[in-house]
């Protein structure tokens, strides 16, 4: 294993070490990041034009339904 040496302070780290270290601290970076840093919520707001949609219609209407799907579905018993 080959050693990185500080000449000045008499320090030895090896490449593994030091390697270990980085791996570590960048884990303890991210996990840190994650738990501080946190999206802000949506703000509902409505449309400035309210949306007035006739209870009967005169003439008879066809329409077609995309992504009628059961999600937002109750089940009433």
């Amino acid at each position: 294993m080959s050693q990185l040496s500080v000449s000045e302070s008499g320090l030895t780290v090896s490449r593994r070490r030091l390697l270990q270290l980085l791996a570590l601290s960048g884990l303890g970076s991210a996990i840190a990041y994650s738990r501080w840093v946190k999206p802000q919520p949506t703000v509902y707001r409505q449309d400035a034009s309210n949306l007035l949609l006739p209870y009967r219609l005169a003439e008879g209407k066809t329409v077609v339904v995309i992504g009628g799907g059961i999600g937002g579905t109750s089940l009433c018993l």
